[in-house]
């Protein structure tokens, strides 16, 4: 009776948590085709680390991490720097669009 309990316990603790976090994806891509293999770099709002990930070979990126205001940034060689701060994490789509660098 205890062990089902404590299983219970455990399912539920589990659901909360899964119900705080949110999947964020996203292509990042230029006015031509995706951009692939651009760098994915997720902080919080004191510019800790919190994920960092790749693009695959279609631009596409997908994270999942807790609902909190975060700051995206992604960069690629030769293309600017695209920086959003006060990221909503209630977005699931972000669609990002990367334009070349005149620098």
């Amino acid at each position: 009776m205890k062990i089902n309990k404590l299983v219970f316990l455990l399912s539920i603790l589990y659901s909360i948590s899964l119900l705080s976090q949110v999947q964020l994806t996203g292509v990042v891509k230029n006015s031509i085709a995706p951009i692939e293999f651009s760098n994915v770099v997720v902080t919080d709002t004191q510019n800790n680390i919190v994920f960092s990930t790749i693009t695959d070979s279609n631009g596409n990126f997908n994270l999942i991490k807790n609902k909190c205001k975060y700051r995206l940034s992604i960069s690629f060689f030769r293309l600017c720097k695209l920086t959003n701060s006060g990221l909503d994490s209630t977005l699931s789509d972000l669609g990002v669009e990367m334009e070349n660098s005149t620098k």
